[in-house]
């Protein structure tokens, strides 16, 4: 493993920014660390709370209601949580949104 180390930017939304208390993180990590080790840097750092609701405890999988990109890539289409990260990436965790067909049902 690289002891380099890399800068990558996490952009949060909706409830997790609330949470974490910033829109935007930047976090110094050693070279080819993977998506799962940045979230849980995040629930150390900032709060449980963060992995309790992007992770699936129980799989060990990202939760089904979140979508994580790195550099506009669904992770689901790399390595999922397994996707190591080069350095200078914005990773972009993005949480269930409402609203959609069923808001218009009741109209």
């Amino acid at each position: 493993m690289s002891d380099r180390k890399v800068a990558v930017t996490v952009a949060l939304f909706a409830s997790l920014r609330e949470i974490v208390g910033k829109k935007e993180i930047e976090i110094e990590v050693r070279e080819n660390t993977n998506v799962r080790e940045i979230l849980e840097l995040l629930g150390k750092r900032y709060a449980q709370e963060v992995l309790k609701r992007v992770l699936d405890e129980e799989q060990k999988s990202l939760s089904r209601n979140y979508m994580i990109l790195i550099d506009g890539r669904n992770i689901q289409l790399l390595d999922g949580l397994d996707t190591k990260l080069r350095g200078d990436e914005r990773i972009t965790i993005l949480p269930p949104i409402g609203g959609g067909l069923n808001c218009l049902r009741t109209l």
